[in-house]
């Protein structure tokens, strides 16, 4: 119990990770990465209507046209800039409720089980970026979704591939996003603390500069004001 506990209550590191990728300039390519990605994806919900798989019916069109925008107000907010951690969670859990909508409403039981397995690569992206509670959420939402999908599936007949269908995409959609959230956490606090000086819990010369590199940039582009105060010690 005293291990789930400290697992519930660990912060995220979405500032730190912010930081250090900007400070490595990778922030820019991960956003076009994400922004390309988010645009293909798009796409996918406008092609399910032209398949006879999917009911032609107005839910049908809403969900699929809800979900095309929801892809493509994303990709315009990557290009645009770094999403902040409230926009992160935001995409995040609408893009879990658009799949589990798309899964359960739009396609048959079998082929929505078997896209449950895009859960897995939000709830990797929600690891990376978020604390445990969030990422509990985001990973209820594609449990339950598959759960539902595959008893749909073992009521047509077939109980032995249900199952088994059910089992892999349980298996993808929790243990990457927890074992991707072990690793930042345990990464994320080595970094944070080689930027820490342990005698007095200050920035060190590199926390320092990290620091304030990043809200220098913030101040920046924000066209705020930055003010300095150096105390010889």
């Amino acid at each position: 119990m005293d291990t789930i506990r400290r697992w519930w209550r660990q912060p995220d590191h979405y500032e730190w990770l912010s930081v250090y990728l900007e400070s490595q300039q990778l922030r820019w390519p991960l956003q076009l990465i994400m922004a390309t990605t988010v645009t293909a994806l798009g796409f996918v919900p406008l092609l399910l209507l032209w398949t006879p798989a999917v009911p032609n019916d107005w839910p049908t069109y809403l969900i699929a046209i809800s979900a095309t925008l929801l892809c493509w107000s994303m990709t315009v907010a990557w290009l645009i800039r770094w999403p902040s951690r409230r926009v992160s969670r935001i995409f995040a859990l609408l893009s879990a409720l658009c799949v589990s909508a798309a899964n359960l409403t739009i396609l048959d039981p079998q082929h929505g089980l078997l896209a449950c397995a895009i859960f897995s690569a939000i709830g990797g992206l929600v690891a990376f970026t978020q604390n445990s509670p969030f990422l509990a959420l985001v990973l209820a939402i594609g449990t339950a979704t598959a759960v539902i999908c595959g008893v749909r599936v073992a009521m047509m007949g077939d109980t032995a591939l249900a199952l088994s269908e059910l089992l892999l995409i349980l298996a993808s959609i929790l243990t990457v996003p927890m074992m991707g959230q072990v690793l930042v956490q345990l990464l994320g606090a080595d970094a944070v603390n080689s930027d820490v000086d342990v005698l007095t819990g200050l920035h060190n010369r590199r926390g320092f500069y990290r620091a304030v590199a990043h809200r220098a940039g913030r101040i920046v582009r924000g066209r705020g004001i930055l003010g300095l105060v150096m105390v010889d010690l």
